[in-house]
């Protein structure tokens, strides 16, 4: 009697993980197909809904994906980059249209477009989606997120440094917020080991994909979280990130606006003036030593793969592509060894030549000089709009590319959501 007791007993262990597991999968199955689950596919309709949308305010990769779903019509050059792009764009539009621009809502490029209009009588619409600290991979999630069939540019401008693939500050491209906010959008078609090189992140992944009870756990996280945020007092005017003189953290705040690198933010406090410190320029060697401290960390290899995948995706639905290797000061180049840019030119250069990419290179170009940096690689004013000026010649004297600008909207017309017209009277010989 007892023996057949502790076989009882036994046999109910044994049931217990069985049991336990159906269950799981059982509440799972129900909360996969009773409950809403949160759209797989980022669209206006998700923007909309989205708890950020209520809150106006979100990361940088939601605000992006606000500007360029929500635009009247498709634009037909989107530009991808970091904060190096941001900083051209930002510091010439602000100056050539003699205004403040605020940093989240501005994301097209007056200064190219006008210089386009300029070399080929057309006016094109462009769409600017880079941010600070933007890494090749977010360049690619938001191309396989946002550009679908009737929403994709006809050309893509992707401008690069070592920084996009090399920063030692990055432990995986699945780590940065806007990898984590298009994650759910985004399939990573053989991806997966490059996004997530640790077993354990990419079992993380998998758990996040396909598990519908984890992913209803993370909502729930997500809006505590934004609940609590919401109770927190707002930032004072004292906050915001404008310019009163050329103090010394007056750069840095200049410096902060223009890089766009930070958690969740709003319109207005992100603004960068039309008038830049007459002095601006700050070292900042130290911060990219530590960047560069091996150049060849193993986040270099997985990025290289998404540069790869980018291009791909982006000749498969016939966008144009044009390169651009941004410049620096020759300070910040020689802290990586020659050996690394012999290689990783040569690399660029291939890969762009077998997906159809034109490469436009001014990394060590000597026109661009101190005076034209807010640092060691971001453009002020007069450098940004000399990289806008060498970028609207490379796509005027290239008849595949010109020839889509010619396809465009012959007139100018104003940007729907922020009428800058710089006007056409404006010559580009007084942009120097």
């Amino acid at each position: 009697m007892a023996a057949n007791a502790t076989n009882y007993d036994t046999n109910k262990k044994w049931l217990r993980f069985p049991t336990a597991l159906l269950l799981f999968f059982a509440l799972n199955f129900a909360i996969e197909h009773l409950v809403a689950s949160p759209n797989r596919v980022l669209d206006e309709e998700a923007i909309r809904n989205s708890d950020s949308e209520t809150r106006q305010q979100g990361h940088w990769a939601w605000w992006l994906a606000r500007g360029y779903l929500m635009r009247p019509r498709t634009a037909d050059i989107a530009i991808f980059g970091s904060s190096q792009i941001g900083a051209a764009t930002f510091s010439s539009d602000a100056f050539n249209l003699k205004k403040d621009l605020d940093c989240v809502t501005h994301r097209h490029m007056s200064t190219l477009e006008h210089l386009l209009e300029q070399q080929t009588g057309r006016h094109v619409e462009t769409v600017n989606l880079g941010m600070g600290g933007a890494m090749i991979s977010d360049a690619y999630m938001l191309s396989k997120a946002l550009f679908r069939e009737g929403q994709s540019p006809s050309m893509a401008i992707i401008t690069v440094s070592p920084r996009d693939f090399i920063d030692n500050d990055l432990v995986a491209p699945s780590a940065t917020d806007t990898f984590k906010f298009l994650a759910p959008y985004v399939k990573l078609d053989g991806l997966e080991e490059a996004a997530y090189p640790e077993i354990f992140s990419r079992f993380d992944w998998f758990l996040n994909q396909n598990i519908a009870l984890k992913r209803t756990q993370q909502s729930m996280q997500k809006s505590l979280v934004n609940s609590l945020t919401a109770l927190l007092p707002p930032s004072s005017t004292s906050d915001k990130l404008t310019i009163s003189g050329a103090k010394q953290q007056d750069k840095r705040v200049f410096l902060q606006a223009i890089s766009g690198s930070a958690g969740e933010v709003k319109p207005g406090e992100w603004v960068v003036p039309a008038v830049t410190p007459p002095d601006l320029w700050m070292d900042n060697t130290k911060e990219y030593l530590h960047r560069y401290k091996e150049s060849h960390p193993p986040v270099y290899k997985c990025e290289k793969q998404f540069f790869t995948a980018l291009l791909a995706n982006l000749q498969a639905k016939h966008i144009q592509v044009l390169v651009v290797e941004m410049p620096s000061m020759e300070m910040n180049r020689k802290l990586l060894p020659d050996s690394f840019w012999k290689e990783h030119k040569a690399w660029l250069a291939e890969t762009c030549t077998k997906y159809g990419a034109d490469v436009y290179d001014i990394s060590d170009n000597n026109t661009f000089i101190k005076a034209h940096y807010l640092d060691t690689v971001h453009l002020n004013s007069r450098g940004g709009t000399l990289v806008f000026m060498g970028i609207a010649d490379q796509i005027a004297k290239n008849p595949k590319l010109a020839a889509l600008v010619k396809a465009s909207a012959p007139n100018l017309r104003q940007h729907p959501s922020d009428p800058d017209d710089m006007g056409a009277s404006a010559a580009v010989g007084s942009w120097h």
